[in-house]
């Protein structure tokens, strides 16, 4: 894949913001009476709206049943590669960077007047019969950020298992009904600077936690509505290739 443009990496640098900010944000009414207290005392003031440390989180969760095959679905998740492909079908927004690692353009967001194109390097293993992935680092494409000179500090996280699980809906063993059950959890610590700075926590909080879901939503669609068919290709294909005889599961 080729390489995305000129970004910066939110896990370790600072973003520098110089804007006209009547440009970019206008003060609402409710927030006139913090305006005018900060022509009467600008330096306390500045230091409360100059930076805001907000939290914004997401969480996902699947559970897609599916018919056992030749090969077991725990074996299934060891072909991460395929797991890889699946969630992100465009192969132009996955990349493999070597060691487990692998780097996605995630889709599109905007936050107010600023849109972003996120790109997440995201560590995959297969342990102890479940996928795992995590991931600290998120690269922006940014456009519509203000320039203030204010440090615009991020940090990311990105944890998630998928396993197959297995609930009994009778006493013998052929009752045993599998799914593919896994979460994601996402979440953003961010300083935001002036002009968001101003905007209340309770308008903020739902935009940023939307925007997080959605990113969520779009990868957990996307698994969801291809792993059942693409478990079913892998065993046909690798049942091929060892020869092994198809063991149909019981009606």
């Amino acid at each position: 894949m080729a390489s995305p443009p000129a970004m910066t990496a939110l896990s370790s640098d600072k973003i520098n913001m110089n804007s006209n900010l009547q440009n970019v944000w206008t003060i609402p009414p409710y927030l006139t009476f913090k305006k005018m207290k900060m022509r009467r005392n600008p330096q306390k003031i500045s230091s409360i709206v100059r930076a805001q440390l907000v939290q914004f989180q997401a969480k996902r969760r699947m559970d897609v049943p599916f018919r056992q095959g030749a090969r077991k679905g725990e074996d299934y998740l060891k072909e991460t590669e395929r797991i890889v492909k699946i969630t992100f079908p465009d192969s132009s927004r996955v990349n493999y960077l070597g060691d487990n690692l692998w780097r996605a353009r995630l889709r599109p967001v905007t936050f107010f007047n600023v849109t972003a194109i996120p790109f997440c390097d995201v560590k995959i293993l297969h342990t102890n019969d479940s996928l795992h992935l995590a991931s600290n680092k998120l690269i922006l494409d940014l456009k519509g950020l203000p320039d203030q000179n204010n440090a615009f500090d991020f940090q990311f996280s990105l944890q998630g298992e998928l396993l197959v699980h297995s609930e009994s809906s009778s006493v013998s063993e052929s009752g045993l009904t599998p799914s593919f059950r896994g979460w994601v959890t996402m979440g953003l610590d961010a300083n935001l600077p002036l002009p968001f700075s101003l905007i209340p926590d309770y308008i903020v909080l739902p935009v940023g936690n939307g925007i997080l879901d959605r990113i969520l939503g779009a990868m957990e669609r996307e698994l969801s509505s291809r792993i059942i068919r693409d478990y079913n290709i892998w065993c046909h294909v690798s049942t091929q290739l060892t020869g092994t005889v198809p063991q149909l599961s019981a009606p």
